[in-house]
């Protein structure tokens, strides 16, 4: 008996061994195909550069990540009936039959949603002030107000999409869009990926840039065949788009390979989202390390977030509740709005900016000042190597401590005599 469960188990041991070492080669099959075809793709980067095709001038603005200076406006633009492309109500024809239908959560209703909104009578709004705005300011978790980035309407019935390219969502701000006139507004949560939101009402939809907005952009680029001007900028647009999401570098032979592997292409993925995640934090341990020192000398209290990548800095004496903040592709000063000298941080924005050019105004006073992280996301191929090349490492963890201490250093210099 012990022998026949002996010789079973040798058995399992050796499938498994068999069937590990074919998923192996599988994987080594195509990664070898991958890279081949990657080799191919920076050939023909090659061409493009020799044609001019790189120039990109969202690229050059530096405008990419922005959601209310390019995306949200641009995608008005083009849904507005009466934009300045002058192509009627096409391009929201188009948008409209790319969603498909609009279905409530309860399915109480289902209809489509070039049935929803009548292009003929549509406006297009950016930025659309829903109730009282200072209400989402001074109380968060308001269940109304706030500002709609792109609002549809025909008169009878309201297409509002709430879109976010980098950040998340704000509190109940989904939740707040679908207690807006909720019997005749529909709400489309837009992200790179289709991402959920964590606050969902019935007329509610999460939306991709991958799979919504980029064949949405097909059909418009097509239709202003044309029209030079309009025809080059939705191409760049386009290509904006697809090097946020990915696709750019994902092109049809490199999906194709992977579908025929996609044992090897499912275990690549788990494997290297985990290994992402130990870089991650090992990136947070090398900036931590690079601080500490003068956080001791200092007298800087120095924590790790918990959910996501980056620190926080504060002062055992004599910052009070300030703290210079560092999570994923951004960093800041922040001070809580009901904290005494809130107040005083608002004053001191000019000089702030001054000293530090490259941090942004905040309208909100728990955060008045803060600043993008270049490469800090770790969404696409080019923010990976900041992970994984050595020189590029030390280039970004460097960049991080200097940011971090200058702002920590401020404070040191500042909070002690203004704000005691």
């Amino acid at each position: 008996m012990l022998s026949t469960a002996s010789e079973l188990l040798e058995s399992v041991e050796e499938h498994l061994r068999a069937r590990r070492e074919e998923l192996l080669c599988s994987i080594q099959l195509l990664l070898e195909s991958v890279e081949a075809r990657l080799e191919t793709i920076r050939q023909d980067r090659k061409l493009q550069r020799l044609r001019g095709e790189n120039f990109n001038v969202f690229r050059v603005l530096h405008i990419e990540d922005n959601e209310d200076k390019l995306h949200s406006r641009f995608i008005a633009e083009l849904l507005n009936p009466r934009g300045s492309h002058d192509q009627g109500d096409a391009f929201l024809r188009f948008f409209l039959e790319q969603l498909g239908d609009l279905v409530w959560k309860d399915e109480s209703r289902r209809i489509a949603a070039k049935e929803w909104i009548k292009t003929e009578n549509a406006t297009v709004e950016p930025e659309k002030l829903i109730g009282n705005g200072k209400i989402v300011k001074d109380d968060p978790e308001s269940s109304t107000g706030g500002r709609i980035d792109i609002f549809l309407t025909d008169g009878e019935h309201h297409l509002s999409i709430e879109n976010k390219i980098r950040s998340g969502e704000g509190e109940m701000q989904v939740t707040r869009y679908c207690n807006y006139k909720s019997d005749i507004n529909f709400v489309m949560f837009l992200t790179l990926q289709g991402d959920k939101a964590d606050t969902a009402k019935e007329n509610y939809r999460p939306i991709s840039y991958s799979e919504h907005i980029l064949p949405w952009l097909e059909s418009c680029h097509r239709h202003a065949v044309d029209f030079p001007i309009l025809r080059e900028t939705i191409k760049q647009y386009i290509i904006t788009v697809k090097k946020l999401t990915g696709v750019l570098t994902m092109d049809s032979q490199i999906r194709d390979t992977m579908k025929r592997h996609y044992k090897a292409a499912f275990e690549i993925r788990h494997t290297f989202d985990a290994l992402v995640s130990e870089q991650v934090q090992d990136l947070v341990r090398q900036v931590q390390k690079q601080i500490e020192p003068q956080a001791k000398q200092q007298e800087w209290d120095m924590r790790r977030l918990q959910k996501r990548p980056g620190l926080v800095l504060t002062h055992k004496k004599s910052w009070g509740e300030t703290q210079v903040y560092w999570e994923d592709d951004w960093v800041a000063i922040s001070v809580p709005p009901e904290s005494p000298g809130a107040q005083k941080w608002d004053k001191r924005r000019v000089d702030v900016n001054k000293e530090f050019p490259w941090l942004n105004r905040n309208n909100n006073s728990g955060e008045p000042y803060w600043g993008y992280v270049p490469k800090g996301r770790y969404k696409t191929a080019e923010e990976i190597e900041y992970l994984f090349n050595e020189s590029k490492r030390r280039e970004f963890v460097e960049d991080l401590r200097k940011k971090l201490v200058a702002l920590a250093e401020y404070c040191d210099k500042t909070l002690p005599q203004r704000l005691a």
